[in-house]
């Protein structure tokens, strides 16, 4: 039979034991986002080329605007007055 001071002692035991083994999980899920923080970054990169480009070739089109076409996904652009 358990008695009222060996319950708490072995509560506390048993969360240790559940910290201690998912250590090993926490640690490998934190090694598997580092090794993918260069490729976050080569992302990142290429869609800031990406928007230059972008803003390059339309940049003679500056005296319009986007505007909401009905058409999700589509634009009509605007001449600003």
């Amino acid at each position: 039979m358990w008695n009222q001071t060996k319950l708490p002692k072995v509560e506390v035991s048993y969360a240790q034991k559940m910290v201690a083994n998912a250590i090993p999980n926490v640690v490998h899920e934190i090694q598997i986002s580092n090794s993918k923080i260069p490729e976050w970054n080569l992302k990142r990169s290429n869609a800031v080329k990406r928007e230059a480009e972008i803003l390059a070739k339309f940049a003679p089109l500056q005296g319009f605007f986007p505007h909401p076409a009905p058409v999700q996904g589509c634009f009509l652009l605007k001449r600003v007055i």
